[in-house]
């Protein structure tokens, strides 16, 4: 095992992307997983954890304290004072609570450690504690990826954070994903101790705007708003206008949140004019019409730069997917569309397998234009290709993406 890792295994990636890969097994079992396997190695004890922070190793770079529900903040606080060399640290599921988190935000408004990846999942966290955090990182000049899911953070916390979006200069990724019920992770009460839960454990229109009115000013690159319950398509409206002016941001993540068609029509709208390469959309009661303006949107001449978008499990029947799979056809940039699930039976499954071609071109595509900036460069690598190729059919199957490559790419010499 690493020298610079207390515990190596990592359980939450977050969402998007290359980088967003979620575990095998739901949050709450590996916590508890990972906690027992703590408990059975002395070696990597607490104490020990702890004392290795405090004596300020420089080969200790990550740790893991995921399940560590005895934790004592004030501890972890005074063993981080002294240490400039940490950069990653998972606080996952320690019960650390609004109370918990106050006391290590003195360490964090100080910016030692410097810390660069900080997960606080699963603590309990309600608004009040969102907005001591906010106070302490608005202005930490490493932070880069805070995690805050499965926590009870509401519009007013949600605001408390938008001012840290709009400021720092260092925060990129930032995941606010509520808390899930059921298959996703357990109840509440594996979470919050309130009484009234139903009010504090999801944001809602007022924060999701407070996030969008931050977002221009912002250097977000990813943003995670999946399951939060409160939010309506008059929120999302809100946020499309938010992306209309961020030139940062690539990655959003709205899935099981009631989108609605209104939300979708505004998200299609906004496409055109923002840098976003990955929408998920999963589960989030989108039928025909907003079916329609997505694929309205994914044909215009204003081609947007969208890369991956996931509509698994929303109600689109079957003039939503034909309306997709023409899209599919002039788009040039789109290389995943997620459909499982849709309300059109055989029928429009047939469209959503006419649209996969598609997509396998753009991706074949886009790896070529990587490499060659004009049609004479891409003729000189297929050449080179097909000479070296002795099977016939291979040969075949080479001459024709020639044509294929030039059509996607436009029809000037130059490829934009």
């Amino acid at each position: 095992m690493p020298e610079n890792h207390v515990f190596s295994r990592r359980i939450h990636n977050r969402g998007v992307p290359s980088h967003t890969t979620m575990p095998s097994s739901t949050p709450h079992q590996e916590w508890r997983r990972i906690a027992a396997e703590n408990q059975k190695k002395p070696r990597f004890g607490l104490a020990e954890t702890l004392q290795r922070i405090q004596s300020n190793e420089r080969a200790l770079t990550h740790v893991e304290l995921a399940g560590w529900t005895h934790l004592a903040a004030a501890a972890l606080t005074d063993s981080l004072r002294h240490n400039h060399y940490l950069t990653r640290m998972s606080l996952q599921a320690c019960q650390l609570g609004d109370n918990g988190l106050a006391l290590l935000c003195p360490a964090l408004l100080q910016g030692n450690p410097p810390l660069q990846y900080l997960d606080l999942s699963g603590n309990g966290i309600t608004d009040s504690g969102a907005v001591v955090l906010g106070r302490a990182i608005q202005h930490h000049p490493t932070l880069c990826e805070l995690v805050l899911a499965w926590n009870g953070i509401a519009d007013m916390g949600a605001t408390a954070l938008a001012v840290v979006v709009k400021t720092s200069l260092a925060l990129h990724i930032l995941d606010l994903s509520g808390v899930s019920e059921g298959r996703g992770g357990g109840s509440r009460d594996s979470f919050l101790r309130t009484e009234n839960m139903q009010t504090v454990c999801h944001l809602g229109n007022v924060g999701c705007a407070s996030l969008a009115e931050a977002l221009p000013f912002s250097k977000l690159v990813t943003l995670t708003l999946s399951r939060q319950h409160r939010i309506t398509a008059t929120g999302i409206q809100a946020l499309s206008r938010g992306l209309q002016n961020c030139q940062h941001l690539k990655h959003l993540e709205l899935q099981r949140i009631p989108v609605d068609d209104d939300g979708a029509v505004a998200l299609a709208g906004a496409l055109g004019s923002s840098s976003l390469l990955t929408l998920e959309l999963t589960i989030s009661k989108i039928s025909d019409r907003g079916a329609k303006a997505l694929a309205h949107s994914l044909a215009s001449s204003r081609t947007p730069r969208l890369e991956s978008l996931g509509l698994t499990q929303n109600a689109i029947g079957l003039e939503g997917l034909e309306a997709l799979e023409a899209a599919a056809s002039v788009n040039m940039t789109l290389q995943r569309l997620e459909l499982y699930g849709h309300a059109a039976g055989k029928a429009g499954s047939t469209h959503v397998w006419k649209i996969k071609p598609w997509l396998r071109m753009n991706r074949s595509s886009r790896q070529l234009l990587k490499c060659y900036c004009d049609k004479e460069h891409l003729l000189a690598h297929f050449v080179a290709r097909v000479s070296k190729l002795p099977d016939p059919t291979r040969l075949f199957r080479v001459l024709l993406e020639i044509p294929l490559v030039f059509e996607r790419s436009g029809c000037s010499n130059r490829i934009n």
